[in-house]
């Protein structure tokens, strides 16, 4: 909904240091959205996460509480907001800019999507164009090609194995972690990133999850 106006903020009590290694755990959908820390004097009467706040047009806190907005809740603020064609282009722009600051760490598989996301989004603007066209650029560049391709394998076999945590057992883990290495050992050379994002996840598997949980 960010076409149509809606900007989102994540706030944590989490240091710099936790939410990059969040962030690094190559997580399927990029976030774009700017990152707030240490919010520990907001007002959170759930003490649960996500809570939420939806500030709206006015400045003023429309609706909070536990997990997200209603999307009814959501959509009657946005119904508020004149989305003109500068400020349309202006958002097109940063999320492209977003796109190449991802592709020239060589994130490959995240900068594609968001460049498919600014195409889907702001069509008729001149980033769409733009992103369209590097798209093609990305895909065709043949010092990009193994490192792609490897990162793109690499997300087949990771996607979803966060959530949730608990259905993952232990044997599975060291399975997955076992193949990771396999992956890390046949791309190191040809595919670095791809492999750098591969022993993250392998920490991932390592990890003592439940700890983690408490």
């Amino acid at each position: 909904m960010g076409p149509k106006g809606l900007n989102v903020i994540a706030i944590t009590h989490e240091d710099r240091a936790q939410v990059l290694k969040y962030l690094a755990q190559g997580n399927p959908s990029p976030m774009t959205y700017t990152i707030g820390l240490g919010g520990l004097t907001l007002e959170n009467p759930a003490r649960t996460i996500p809570y939420s706040w939806l500030v709206g047009f006015d400045g003023k806190v429309v609706w909070q509480g536990n997990g997200t907005p209603p999307d009814k809740v959501i959509q009657a603020e946005l119904q508020k907001v004149t989305m003109d064609d500068e400020r349309k282009a202006a958002r097109a722009a940063k999320a492209l800019e977003y796109a190449e600051s991802l592709v020239g760490q060589k994130h490959l598989v995240r900068g594609l999507r968001m460049i498919d996301r600014v195409v889907k989004n702001y069509k008729g603007t001149e980033a769409a164009k733009k992103a369209e066209a590097r798209k093609a650029e990305i895909e065709k560049d043949e010092a990009l090609k193994a490192e792609l391709a490897a990162q793109k394998a690499l997300d087949r076999m990771v996607t979803g194995l966060e959530q949730p945590k608990e259905k993952l057992k232990s044997k599975q883990r060291d399975s997955i972690a076992a193949q990771l290495e396999a992956f890390i050992k046949n791309n190191k050379e040809t595919a670095p990133v791809a492999a750098e994002i591969a022993e993250t996840w392998i920490k991932v598997m390592q990890e003592d999850w439940a700890a983690t949980a408490k």
